[in-house]
C-alpha cells in the first residue's frame, strides 16, 4: 500500500513544473474501466508524469486546475465517489498531508487511485467560507493496469462502458444522421462514414465500448 508516498512525490513534482509528454491512455479488454473526475468538477485534465510506486506498479499523474467553491467540490466528490463505487471500486477517505486540503482512494483488485485537491489561490483573509470561489488543483495518481481515459467521466457511462465518442451512445453515424446518405437531390451520395448503413462506424451500433 503506499500510503499516499506517491501522490507527495507527484504533487511535489507538480507543483514546481508541468512536463509536456504525450501519453496514450492504455487499454485493455479485461481490465477494469476507471473515470475520469472532468465532468464532476468541470475541469480538464493534463498528463504529468509517470512514476513507479513502492509496490512496483507503475502510475500516471494528472493535473486538474479550476475555479469552484467548497460546496460545489463537496458536492462533486460524493456524486464521483458513488459513481466509482457502482463501478465496484472500494472508497476511503485519506489522511491529509502537508497542503492537501482532501484525500481519497479508490481501489479494486489490489488497483489504488488516489485524489488528492490543494486550494491554489485564494484572495480573502481569513477562513474560506463554503460559498466563496477559489482556485484549486486536484492531482490523480491512476496505476497504468486500470484503464483510463482523459476527457471520459462518469457522466459518460452506461453500464460500466464509456459512451462511444463518435455518436454520443446513440449508436447512429454521426455523418448521415442514420440515413445512410448525405447531400441533397443530385448531390445525394452514400455516407462514407458508414457505407450507407447508418450505424456509427466507432462502435459499431453499440453505443459504448
Amino acid at each position: 500500500m503506499m500510503k499516499n508516498k506517491l501522490m507527495a512525490i507527484a504533487t511535489a513534482i507538480c507543483m514546481t513544473a508541468m512536463i509536456s509528454v504525450t501519453v496514450l491512455p492504455v487499454s485493455a479488454a479485461d481490465s477494469h474501466w476507471f473515470p475520469d473526475i472532468n465532468t464532476a468538477f468541470g475541469a480538464e485534465g493534463e498528463y504529468t508524469l509517470t512514476a513507479t510506486g513502492e509496490d512496483g506498479i507503475t502510475y500516471d499523474a494528472y493535473t486538474y486546475n479550476f475555479d469552484s467553491t467548497i460546496e460545489d467540490i463537496s458536492s462533486g466528490i460524493v456524486a464521483y465517489s458513488e459513481s466509482v463505487k457502482e463501478l465496484g471500486y472500494d472508497v476511503s477517505t485519506l489522511k491529509c498531508t502537508g497542503t492537501q486540503y482532501r484525500a481519497m482512494a479508490y481501489e479494486i483488485d489490489g488497483l489504488r487511485v488516489e485524489f488528492a485537491l490543494y486550494l491554489s489561490e485564494y484572495d480573502g483573509d481569513g477562513s474560506l467560507d463554503a460559498d466563496e470561489v477559489a482556485s484549486w488543483k486536484i492531482i490523480l495518481v491512476v496505476p497504468q493496469d486500470l484503464d483510463f481515459t482523459l476527457g471520459c467521466g462518469a457522466s459518460d457511462v452506461v453500464d460500466g462502458q464509456s459512451v462511444c465518442a463518435g455518436c454520443g451512445g446513440t449508436g447512429i453515424c454521426s455523418g448521415c444522421g442514420g440515413s445512410g446518405h448525405i447531400g441533397l437531390f443530385l448531390s445525394r451520395e452514400t455516407c462514407p462514414n458508414c457505407n450507407g448503413n447508418g450505424i456509427c462506424s466507432v462502435c459499431e451500433g453499440e453505443g459504448s465500448y
